[in-house]
């Protein structure tokens, strides 16, 4: 590059704009990190200059360097010279926190003048600027309903390390840090779409149990119920769904998934920061799974807090603060379900008794200028009971169930970051789970039998490799894994009828295995910038499995073009598939083969228009087409049951392909007043092919509505209320046929319809929370009421069971209804310090 000359003049106008120019106009190999330089204006004119000349010109004045990688130029910081300024904002009459203010520092570094930092603060009032530069900072501060106010001017020098407090005159007390900050973190890839829940959704919504996969249930491509934290994303089945935590796969991410087809996950929304799911054409890094992605991080215990929380549904004590030179966080929770009403029985015929208990753990620890390791673990266990009476009062059961789970997860991240825009990151996971359940009625006339053991555990090895930065994604990107696992499953079932409608499915099921197996693969891609405003990313990847003796290549192509940085297009394509785990083959139909991976191409494009603090909107379309599908079991009748394979409405549908496509609308408003509110609406359509009849998967709705209305007073008092809507899913309709017999009598037979060609009525719900946080001298103490389903809507889960009723010479049958959840209130404190 030494013979290319430059010439440019550059007046007042964003560094990062300067720079793409320059990439564009001389095809430059230059990367940096647009959020690192963005802040920076630049005055700069040069004449047939080489490349360090042109470069020492363009950023002189501000702590950025250029620096040569091989062929490729960085502009990079001197980690010494960056710091982290962070504060907090309360009232100090009432010692009552300001949440969400904006936060904004402007000051001068040199030649190059940056506008006005912005950052939005948390609920307690915290706000951070991290990777700031040396130079002398204006801090300002914008809240709901008060003018801004002017906090002061803060001097940081190169590399110091120091400590400032400061109090402002009232109604304003601040406290400020400045620390120097080394570690410079990638920012989350801008080429695929990922809908994140942020910790304020959290901390305030009303949502079943404290589960963060609840406030997931509520986005667009989204379908779930009430009584399983299970999700459906754009169609597909709740397997389907790569789910993590801090790195680490989570095969088995729910409590009670036998017993009450899993209710509550594993994790607790005390110790998730981010949660990010990816519905459609997900990174190149991320298979194995049809369907989605869930991706969740813990906070970065950087600062010390401890806290408990007390609710009619779980209890938690957390702890967060500093070892020596690293951080830890610790939050163990209990949960019980036996105040709610329905919530883990399916039935509400059927007294239940069950609980749960999670612990997660993590210790993160900088090993030199470039390395950080973190250590963590995620324990889980949950027990219950259910049994069914004969009559009301009586202790002689049709039905009884009784159920034990474990999860033990083990794991460690290594991670490097070098200058050169190198990032290394090694992920060694262990984890193992069982189940124990058995269940039996020997007294209706559906009667059964059933044994459930389960014992597995893996070890997962996953090495992961990202070079350069252009515009938020890595230029180059590859990495492989190798996972292993072993187990036993011993399983029985025995089935017979005594007159139900449907005598069907009766017989007796018996397997005991053990069972083992190893997958491996690896992936790379390239990220181009075809101009300056097309951004493209083409990748490969290859998944093989030994126990199925199959290997998938998996093409994926990301398509960017950013109008300006309010208008953004996403193009996304690729083939996606998925095998069947060690774990997971279906002994409970008695299945004695692994079947082949599934496989699904989709297509996404997307729309984004960013409005800065006030909100955005997000416009997209999908197309996802199923091939190679296994046959489906599936109760037609009921979609929610514990052991489907035993019900009379049991059946395998001998799929072939499948169809999912839809349109989804997306808008968050967060602005700074003190009311936000999202609104989402999808339009969507998922279906089968079963001998060339397209047939509606189960979990179908085709038009879905939600509004999330979050007031927050400076006083502390706030008010979430959410409202969903969503179209009745499909069932399958049941009805008479009446034949004549040759002695002139009638005979009644009842029959089916055609599969899932009927639905039940439309569901809506509005759940509310109202509370207050209070804020005592660095204490803090949150006191809230909610209520779930608060207008007691009668949501029809199915039509599960039905009889012949004879009216005179009239026939007909009488359906019983089974519903989701009703009105369930509950009540909650938390205290911190």
């Amino acid at each position: 590059m030494s013979a290319v000359r430059l010439d440019f003049q550059f007046d007042d106008i964003p560094l990062d704009k300067a720079l793409f120019e320059l990439i564009s106009q001389y095809q430059l190999p230059l990367g940096f990190r647009p959020e690192q330089v963005a802040a920076y204006r630049v005055h700069a004119a040069c004449t047939h200059c080489e490349l360090d000349e042109a470069m020492a010109v363009l950023l002189h004045g501000t702590p950025l360097n250029l620096r040569a990688r091989g062929r490729q130029y960085l502009v990079v910081y001197d980690a010494e010279k960056v710091g982290l300024i962070r504060g907090r904002v309360s009232l100090e009459e009432e010692a009552v926190p300001f949440a969400r203010i904006i936060a904004r520092a402007a000051g001068r570094f040199g030649g190059g003048t940056p506008p006005s930092w912005q950052t939005r603060g948390d609920e307690q009032g915290r706000f951070a600027f991290p990777g700031m530069n040396p130079g002398v900072y204006e801090l300002f501060i914008d809240m709901p309903d008060y003018a801004s106010l002017y906090l002061g001017r803060v001097r940081l020098k190169p590399g110091e390390d120091r400590w400032v407090e400061s109090t402002v005159v009232l109604p304003i007390s601040f406290e400020l840090e400045v620390k120097p900050h080394t570690r410079i973190h990638l920012s989350r890839e801008r080429l695929t779409n990922g809908a994140v829940v942020l910790p304020e959704d959290f901390y305030h919504r009303p949502y079943l149990a404290g589960d963060v996969f609840r406030a997931v249930e509520t986005l667009p491509g989204v379908a779930g119920g009430d009584l399983s934290a299970n999700l459906h994303i754009r169609g597909g089945r709740h397997n389907e769904a790569l789910i993590l935590l801090d790195g680490a796969e989570i095969e088995e991410p729910f409590h009670l998934r036998t017993m009450s087809r899993g209710p509550v996950s594993l994790f607790d929304s005390e110790v998730v920061a981010e949660l990010e799911l990816m519905t459609g054409g997900f990174p190149i890094q991320f298979g194995d799974h049809l369907s989605g992605v869930v991706n969740s991080k813990t906070h970065d215990a950087e600062y010390t807090r401890h806290g408990f929380h007390v609710g009619l549904f779980n209890s938690r004590v957390t702890s967060q603060g500093r070892v020596g030179e690293g951080h830890y966080l610790v939050n163990v929770r209990r949960g019980y379900f036996d105040y709610s009403d329905g919530f883990t029985r399916l039935d509400p015929s059927v007294d239940s008794d069950a609980d749960y208990f999670d612990f997660y753990a993590k210790f993160v620890q900088d090993v030199g200028p470039i390395w950080r390791l973190s250590l963590h673990t995620l324990v889980g266990e949950s027990e219950g009971g259910l049994a069914r009476s004969a009559l009301p009062d009586s202790p002689f059961q049709f039905e009884s169930v009784a159920s034990r789970e474990k999860n033990r997860y083990l794991w460690a991240n290594f991670r490097g970051q070098w200058d050169s825009g190198l990032v290394f990151e090694q992920h060694i996971n262990w984890g193992g789970w069982s189940d124990e359940t058995a269940g039996e009625d020997q007294v209706g006339i559906r009667r059964y039998q059933v044994k459930d053991f389960r014992d597995f555990e893996r070890v997962h090895l996953r090495q992961d490799w990202r070079y350069g930065l252009r515009g938020g994604s890595p230029l180059w990107k590859w990495g492989m894994y190798l996972k292993r696992t072993r187990g036993s499953v011993d399983y029985a079932n025995s089935r017979t009828d005594n007159g139900s409608i449907f005598p069907l499915n009766v017989g007796t099921t018996q397997t005991k295995r053990d069972l083992e197996g190893s997958q491996w693969g690896g992936y790379f891609a390239a990220n181009m910038l075809l101009a300056p405003k097309w951004t493209a990313e083409v990748g490969l990847r290859y998944d093989r499995q030994n126990y199925l003796d199959e290997a998938q290549v998996s093409p994926r192509c990301h398509l960017l073009y950013e109008m300006n940085p309010r208008h953004v297009f996403k193009l996304g394509w690729g083939r996606f598939y998925q095998s069947q785990g060690v774990h997971e083959l279906e002994v409970q139909r008695g299945v004695e083969e692994y079947q082949a991976p599934e496989q699904a191409g989709h297509l996404v494009l997307s729309y984004e228009l960013h409005m800065g603090l006030i909100g955005m909107v997000r416009l997209e379309a999908y197309e996802k087409r199923f091939s190679e599908l296994n046959p489906r079991p599936v109760n037609y009748l009921e979609p929610l049951v514990r052991f489907p394979e035993v019900r009379a409405d049991y059946t395998v549908l001998p799929v072939d392909s499948g169809r999912a496509r839809g349109l989804e609308m997306w808008y968050a408003n967060r602005s700074a007043g003190v009311l936000h509110w999202v609104l989402s609406y999808a339009w969507s359509k998922a279906y089968d092919k079963v001998a060339g009849a397209s047939i509606d998967r189960q979990w179908d709705q085709r038009h879905s509505l939600n509004l999330a209305l979050n007031y927050h007073a400076p006083s502390g008092w706030y008010a979430y209320a959410n409202w969903q809507y969503h179209s009745g899913w499909p069932t399958t309709e049941v009805i008479v046929n009446e034949r004549a017999l040759p002695d002139g009598s009638i005979e009644i037979e009842p029959a089916l319809g055609p599969w899932f060609a009927s639905r039940v009525p439309e569901y809506h719900r509005l759940d509310l929370r109202l509370g207050r946080d209070f804020v005592f001298e660095g204490r803090q103490l949150n006191v809230y009421i909610e209520c779930i389903n608060l207008y007691d809507r009668q949501n029809v889960r199915s039509f599960d069971e039905h009889a012949l009723v004879f009216s005179g010479d009239q026939t007909a049958i009488q359906f019983l209804s089974r519903d989701w959840l009703s009105f369930t209130p509950s009540i909650g404190l938390s205290y911190s310090f």
